[in-house]
């Protein structure tokens, strides 16, 4: 028996079932939100880019990432919280719950009120700085103001989801984030058939983030019947021990968002506003693919989170290296579909847009070898947040931030938006294959070749349905047989993940579900 079928044996034996069932269940509630919210943007988004035209969308997407910008003002504090909930709930201490949400509420209170009076003055200021003019001028002032409103509403809904998170109720969190999408995007179908514009569509997302927020408000109550906001909460070791945390994840956040947020502000910046619809259509597909793994990352958070509060070391190793091996798998299998398929799909989704779909592919493949490289290390990001060891991983995130920013700029201008999108992919690949991964290993104390031989059969199973991609297949010439591909596809990967990656306790354990779910 090799050293990683070793490590399979007590992970049976150590972990407790009815952590991993937790787990499991918090994904799929992920996943399933994920879906409805992917089918609807898919569904609206063509109908959003013809009803507003290419300009007055792509000047929706600028607003509404600057408006995206005014999220580092929560501090880092949301996912402190997120992170402390876990820690206290794994500990039984609640006090420390209790303290903690009372801490990051206020706060974001706070932070909506001055949300408020910046998106009040400055609107004027950016339609100078985008070289926006004309009619055009009073539309993108009106838009700052009333989404940044929508923002500072935003601020402390955000918060009340991530203590949801936190105490791992991912159902009441899913189902209330679906039911706002669901309802905006029928609003926004209405009006958009109505012959409505840019300003009732901000109007709608103001209501309905309004609507969200109270909702959030009276989940986390019945989640928690328990819990108790008051300023006498508000203890100084608390607040210090938070802030502690907060302020190293307020870095990264930094980071993050010059990856991530600031390449609409880039287009319109340097190129024009009518090219923010191409790179958008691309980031919003990635933005897809990161949201696979992002339902992975919250449950796993908060269980590695309550690990560390139960003081069981050995226990959050192995769930480290597990998760890792599944977001291995699943990284190569989604990032070799979005590049096998996504030219087909670009055209039966958007044939009728007037975007240039080539551009918007060689944007698309770019962008998606960031981000498989990214996710496949989504573990490694959730133990050190989960220990309170990220204040390195700040660091790096935030220089690998200022280089995409630059290199964004510098290849932008040469080579427009093939340029941005390489700007983002390069400092990705070396950071997130070399630096992460090596610093997650420190922090849990595992060994580099146990690490490794636990990744020895995901990455081999990856290589070999990556590969089949090569092969040359007649596209895809309705929604249905590209449906049919994806499911053959994915067929596909579930046989050779299951003969080449999985190991024979995931096996038997697979099975054993499969009896429960069949039996029950």
């Amino acid at each position: 028996m090799n050293t990683v079928e070793a490590v399979g044996a007590p992970a049976a034996t150590t972990v407790n079932s009815a952590r991993r069932a937790g787990i499991a269940r918090s994904i799929v509630y992920n996943w399933a939100s994920l879906i409805v919210g992917a089918l609807i943007a898919i569904v609206l988004t063509p109908i959003m880019i013809r009803g507003l035209g290419q300009y007055y969308y792509g000047l929706w997407v600028l607003v509404m990432s600057i408006s995206d910008q005014y999220g580092l003002l929560d501090l880092g504090m949301t996912t402190a919280l997120s992170r402390f909930a876990g820690y206290f709930r794994g500990s039984t201490d609640r006090s420390g719950l209790d303290e903690s949400f009372s801490i990051t509420f206020l706060l974001t209170l706070s932070m909506s009120a001055l949300i408020c009076a910046l998106s009040a003055a400055g609107g004027g200021l950016l339609s100078t700085f985008f070289k926006i003019s004309g009619p055009d001028r009073a539309t993108f002032v009106h838009l700052v103001f009333l989404l940044g409103l929508t923002t500072a509403v935003a601020f402390p809904e955000r918060m009340l989801a991530a203590y949801l998170r936190g105490i791992q109720r991912f159902d009441l969190f899913n189902v209330a984030a679906t039911g706002a999408t669901a309802m905006r995007a029928l609003l926004f179908f209405i009006a958009l058939r109505l012959g409505s514009g840019v300003i009732t569509i901000a109007l709608i997302t103001l209501g309905m983030q309004m609507l969200s927020f109270g909702v959030h408000y009276e989940m986390v109550r019945s989640a928690d019947p328990g819990l108790r906001i008051s300023f006498t909460n508000l203890r100084r070791n608390r607040v210090r021990e938070m802030f502690g945390f907060s302020i190293y994840a307020f870095i990264a956040s930094v980071g993050t968002r010059l990856i991530t947020r600031l390449d609409s502000v880039v287009i319109g910046r340097i190129l024009t506003v009518a090219l923010i619809a191409p790179f958008n259509v691309a980031s919003r597909l990635t933005d897809y693919f990161v949201g696979v793994f992002s339902g992975v990352h919250g449950p796993v958070l908060s269980a590695m989170s309550e690990l560390d509060g139960a003081s069981k070391p050995e226990e959050l190793r192995i769930l480290f290296l597990r998760s890792s091996r599944y977001t291995f798998l699943l990284s190569f299998f989604m990032g070799s579909v979005l590049i096998v398929d996504g030219r087909a799909l670009l055209q039966l989704w958007l044939a009728s847009s007037g975007l240039d779909l080539d551009l918007t592919y060689k944007v698309l493949v770019i962008l998606t070898l960031c981000y498989t490289a990214n996710q496949a290390q989504l573990p490694s990001w959730s133990v050190i947040y989960a220990r309170a060891r990220h204040q390195i991983l700040a660091g790096l995130i935030l220089c690998e931030g200022l280089v995409n920013l630059g290199l964004s700029i510098y290849w932008g201008h040469r080579y427009g938006l093939v340029g941005i999108a390489m700007g983002t992919t390069v400092p990705a690949l070396v950071h997130h294959l070399l630096i992460t991964p090596y610093y997650a290993l420190r922090v849990i104390e595992m060994p580099v070749g146990r690490y490794l031989k636990g990744l020895v059969r995901p990455m081999a199973a990856g290589a070999l349905f990556a590969s089949l991609g090569y092969i040359d297949l007649a596209q895809p010439t309705s929604l249905v047989q590209l449906v049919l591909l994806m499911v053959c596809q994915t067929s596909i990967f579930g046989l050779i993940a299951y003969v080449v990656a999985l190991q024979s306790d995931e096996k038997r354990a697979m099975w054993m579900r499969c009896k429960e779910v069949v039996g029950g």
